[in-house]
């Protein structure tokens, strides 16, 4: 009985050495929290990067990895987060950085985004998911490694999405914290033309010209259905004409829509219809598919222009609008919620519902969030806003609004751009997926266990006192999950003054040759 009971023991301490789950993972006095990333793998939403305001107008950044458990329902109130504190490179505190999973190494990346710090050196982190919401982040590539492209940089800002194979990321910009051998001006943000990508099997980048275009703080998303191999669709941002950035100054309109063929690996210009969205960027997104292939839906959600928002804007930049493909169609739901929101990150969690993440609400100083830890749930087919997240809602299908629109309006837009498009998408229906539901739950011995439990009663009485302990230490560490300094930056868009007059975000102090991926300069186009 004794080495049963010892085996239960070194269960049970393996346990308090887990990741313990909270919900109240941010701090007290939160007001705001933004500039994070997310992304799904498994049964684990994982949340990076980002900073909190709070109500001194204090901003400090984010030094832990967040996870929330989505096997199980939970309301936006009440989630339980595991919260994981980083270790090793201050790199690892950055602005919307980008995640990306490759299945075929069982790693999330983390690349890009702006740094809070100033260090030597451009690195890619990675950690490998461990099934409990942790996250171990170790290097996996350096600037100058045998794997990366000449001159390999790490922009911020860019616009990125992610096949099964491969991880792109098109365009965003460089400064003296994303890269330090850039000089250090104040201002000093110039634009990244070209497409950095990544080979998940081989572990290698390269970069993709874009004849000297620019993308900035707009958004990707992978369509699996369309082409050989998939098409990168991007939408909104702004697209500079030169280096120099200023956040509004050439937002691109919502009608354009950039798609990437990934066979062919060109580049297309398509003009979409419909409800056109106000052009914005600092948005997110998020895409899903009907199980029959009729259809791929572009869900957007909040964003800001460079401007204060009239009341028309302000009603624009709080509606879901949806682009309905291959019609290249946009589509508005008309439920608005009570507040938009910019420089948030959305995630498609379980079968249906898409999570939208912090964001600032378009004031300064900063106003209290609406919403409980800055977290709102959107069913993506009954198109309404609440707090719950089901584990065991409903195979995603198009919403009615969409099959209305396939109903009495061609499937094709009238006319494509370039006549290669009109091929690449080009799909047949197919029969509906089955046996799309959750996957089935262990089944435990229940005997065993009660025999297990008998024989480890003493065992639990010597680890009471270290469970109480450790509980307790974690619990007085929750208002210090982050930083605890003062951001170098002002409220995206606004002025530390306490002005509600709108900034730029970023203004160039020195103009020079376009910046390429690779950080070569380029002339103009």
């Amino acid at each position: 009985m004794f080495p049963k009971a010892v085996t239960l023991a070194a269960a049970i301490l393996q346990l308090f050495f887990l990741p313990v789950a909270s919900n109240d993972f941010l701090p007290s006095g939160l007001t705001v929290w933004f500039w994070q990333a997310s992304i799904v793998v498994g049964n684990w939403l994982y949340i990076e990067g980002g900073e909190t305001w709070n109500a001194s107008n204090t901003a400090t950044w984010n030094t832990q990895t967040f996870a929330i458990d989505i096997s199980q329902s939970w309301t936006t109130s009440t989630v339980n987060v595991v919260s994981h504190n980083k270790t090793g490179d201050k790199n690892l505190s950055v602005r919307r950085p980008t995640l990306w999973y490759s299945p075929q190494n069982n790693i999330v990346y983390c690349y890009g985004g702006e740094p809070y710090y100033r260090k030597d050196g451009v690195s890619v982190w990675g950690f490998t998911p461990d099934g409990h919401g942790g996250a171990e982040w170790t290097e996996q590539f350096q600037k100058g490694d045998s794997s990366s492209f000449t001159n390999f940089t790490r922009p911020a800002g860019s616009l990125s999405a992610a096949s099964p194979t491969t991880a792109y990321n098109l365009g965003g910009y460089t400064n003296s914290y994303t890269d330090p051998d850039l000089p250090f001006i104040y201002g000093y943000t110039p634009a990244v033309t070209g497409m950095a990508t990544f080979d998940y099997s081989s572990e290698t980048w390269k970069n993709q010209t874009t004849d000297g275009a620019f993308a900035i703080l707009g958004e990707g998303q992978y369509i699996p259905i369309f082409g050989k191999q998939g098409v990168l669709i991007f939408i909104g941002g702004d697209a500079p004409t030169s280096q120099t950035y200023s956040l509004g100054a050439s937002l691109v309109p919502m009608s354009t829509v950039t798609v990437y063929d990934i066979a062919s690996q060109r580049f297309y210009k398509q003009t979409a219809g419909g409800q056109v969205p106000q052009s914005r960027a600092m948005f997110c997104s998020v895409a899903v598919g009907a199980a029959d292939n009729t259809s791929y839906e572009i869900y957007i959600f909040g964003g800001q222009t460079g401007s204060t928002p009239s009341s028309s804007l302000y009603t624009d930049l709080s509606t879901v609008y949806i682009l309905t493909l291959p019609a290249f169609t946009w589509l508005p739901v008309t439920n608005a919620t009570s507040r938009f929101r910019a420089a948030h990150h959305c995630s498609v969690i379980g079968q249906r519902q898409m999570l939208s993440i912090g964001g600032f609400t378009g004031t300064f100083p900063p106003q209290p969030d609406n919403l409980p830890n800055g977290l709102g749930v959107f069913d993506l087919t009954d198109l309404k806003w609440g707090p719950s997240y089901d584990s065991n809602a409903a195979p995603y299908e198009r919403p009615n609004l969409v099959q209305d629109y396939y109903n009495g309006n061609p499937r094709y837009p009238n006319t494509w751009a370039d006549p290669a498009l009109a091929s690449i998408f080009t799909v047949a229906a197919t029969s509906p997926k089955s046996g799309t539901g959750a996957s089935p739950q262990k089944r435990h011995n229940t005997g065993a266990i009660a025999g297990g439990v008998v024989g480890g009663l003493a065992a639990l009485a010597l680890f009471a006192a270290l469970a109480f302990w450790l509980l307790r230490r974690r619990k007085q560490r929750a208002d210090g999950v982050l930083g605890g300094r003062k951001s170098r930056y002002t409220m995206p868009g606004f002025s530390r003054s306490g002005s509600k007059k709108v900034q730029p975000l970023y203004e160039p102090a020195v103009q020079q040759s376009p910046v390429e991926a690779d950080g070569r300069e380029t002339q103009p186009a």
